[in-house]
């Protein structure tokens, strides 16, 4: 791009200042010609600023899900249980009917005697007798997903304007600050939560969606601009990576939280963890390479010699009705929009379904409860490598590559969903299938989640706003319509017809994406040879002034 503007310049002598003015004008426009991919081909050794970046992006998104997901764990302990029965909550009472109708038996997973709850009245109790929670909720089961669906309320109506804005203002302070006050935010819940209850916790929580709505598409355009593309995969992996990671721990950690400081302190860390990074964040990440103080001209010149010229700072008109009409673009929005059932339905209802049905105690068996997140985390590394190996070596061209990773993510998912559905109450086998269905999405971080970048860079974070809007409605649909199957059929079969919505959608939309993906840039990614002129025109008449 740059090589092509500086030959237009030289051609075009009304736009060509003064020599005396000619290497100013070269600096100002920054036109002269770059080194091209040929001359550099090996990435500068040792640490660089875009792995600082990495690194911070993926604290960033672990802190998002954490965020995000927090209160599917400490809602198991917010709401009242009656006595005997595994229910929560209004109309939430179970009773034990003949066979596998009813949810598996109690004990089939024994739990540890180092606390016990008292049903009778709400409060969980330690050994010493300690009060750890006096306020409980009594929600009935419906009422309990609509909560854990009211973030994403907000977090659909923020997405496309977020992409839009990052490409306008820059995606580094959209994206951080997004985070920032959704972490603010979580230190307010449970003094929200315990003086207006219900609502005020909805409130608050579509709040939340609102500002982390921004964070995905506005990080997708900081990604345009920094991962080459023979890093892209393992890079967008390790960042993504982030995300299990987040709420691998929020399981972990919160279960030992809330049996020691009680359900609020789970809202407490969170947010308060959110103020630390920010700081961090702030003074090391930048919206651009070229922007950074501290880059060194080796790495700034191998990012931008493997970016393929296609990524523009500039905030360039968006090409609606090209959009619209990109067989590629509906490829990756319909595969995006598909999979988000079952990446909401593993992320939300996993406490939920492994509590209620396999008598898990989020307490004590938090780490049963994240082993899916943590194969999650190491699949989505390796085939990050593997598949940057295979595009390097050039075994297979980059589309292969993505629609490989895409059928393993997609026909894994919904073969571990199946396997929850025949395992039935065999722990061990729903267990395994869940860890198998939570693990192999992870190839879609190498799979159609990178097809924003590659087929229009200088558009993706408007596209990935506008896929995230209509995909994250399924954030709240998902947990709606699995609240309602329960409510009126609070068993094992109930769970069955909950779980094989997604496994058909996952292979369905992969029929599609196979189909009609592509990874070429497309035409109306790039800025018009008139756009071009009229740019250059203008600057040199402002330089000129």
């Amino acid at each position: 791009m740059h090589a092509t503007l500086y030959s237009i310049l030289k051609s075009e002598k009304m736009c060509v200042p003064a020599d005396s003015n000619l290497q100013l004008a070269e600096n100002v426009l920054e036109l002269k010609e770059p080194k091209t991919k040929d001359n550099i081909e090996q990435s500068p050794k040792g640490w660089g600023t875009r792995h600082t970046f990495l690194v911070l992006g993926f604290v960033g998104f672990a802190l998002c899900y954490a965020l995000r997901f927090n209160l599917s764990i400490a809602i198991v302990k917010m709401i009242k249980r009656s006595n005997g029965t595994v229910g929560a909550g209004k109309g939430g009472n179970l009773t034990m009917p003949d066979h596998e109708a009813a949810i598996c038996p109690l004990g089939l997973m024994p739990k540890t005697n180092s606390s016990q709850f008292n049903y009778s009245n709400a409060t969980l109790v330690d050994e010493n007798n300690n009060d750890y929670e006096s306020e409980k909720f009594d929600w009935s089961e419906e009422e309990q997903q609509i909560l854990l669906g009211a973030f994403f309320w907000g977090y659909v109506l923020t997405q496309f304007p977020g992409g839009k804005l990052s490409h306008v203002y820059g995606p580094k302070w959209i994206f951080s600050g997004g985070i920032l006050i959704t972490g603010i935010l979580s230190l307010f819940i449970p003094i929200v939560t315990i003086a207006y209850e219900y609502y005020g916790l909805i409130v608050i929580r579509v709040a939340q969606g609102l500002a982390e709505g921004v964070t995905l598409p506005s990080i997708l355009v900081l990604l345009a601009r920094w991962a080459p593309i023979g890093e892209r995969s393992r890079m967008v992996n390790w960042l993504y990576a982030g995300i299990p990671l987040g709420t691998a721990v929020t399981m972990v950690a919160g279960g030992y939280l809330l049996h020691f400081f009680g359900w609020p302190s789970v809202f407490y860390v969170a947010g308060g963890l959110t103020l630390v990074w920010f700081v961090f964040w702030s003074f090391f990440v930048y919206n651009d390479p070229s922007e950074h103080p501290r880059i060194t001209e080796e790495e700034l010149n191998y990012i931008q010699s493997h970016l393929e010229g296609e990524s523009m700072t500039d905030n360039i008109a968006t090409p609606w009705c090209e959009i619209v009409k990109s067989l590629p673009v509906w490829a990756v929005l319909i595969t995006d929009l598909g999979d988000s059932w079952s990446h909401y339905l593993l992320h939300v209802e996993v406490p939920m379904y492994l509590s209620s049905v396999h008598n898990f105690d989020i307490e004590t068996d938090g780490w049963l409860s994240a082993s899916p997140q943590v194969v999650n985390f190491g699949v989505g590394i390796l085939l990050g490598y593997l598949a940057d190996f295979l595009i390097n070596r050039k075994y297979l061209s980059v589309i292969s590559t993505r629609k490989l990773c895409s059928t393993i993510a997609l026909w894994g998912a919904a073969g571990g969903f199946i396997g929850m559905i025949y395992g039935g109450c065999d722990t061990p086998m729903a267990v395994a299938s869940l860890n198998f269905a939570a693990g192999i999405a992870g190839a879609s971080n190498s799979g159609w989640t990178l097809g924003h970048i590659e087929i229009a860079p200088n558009h993706a974070g408007t596209i990935s706003g506008i896929a995230n809007m209509f995909g994250n409605c399924l954030g709240f649909v998902a947990p709606l319509v699995t609240g309602l199957i329960l409510e009126k059929n609070p068993t094992l079969r109930g769970w069955r017809i909950a779980l094989s919505i997604p496994a058909g959608i996952s292979f369905a939309v992969s029929l599609f994406y196979l189909a009609f993906a592509s990874s070429d840039v497309q035409p109306w990614n790039r800025i018009t040879e008139e756009e071009q002129e009229s740019k250059i025109r203008k600057d040199s008449v402002t330089l000129a002034v």
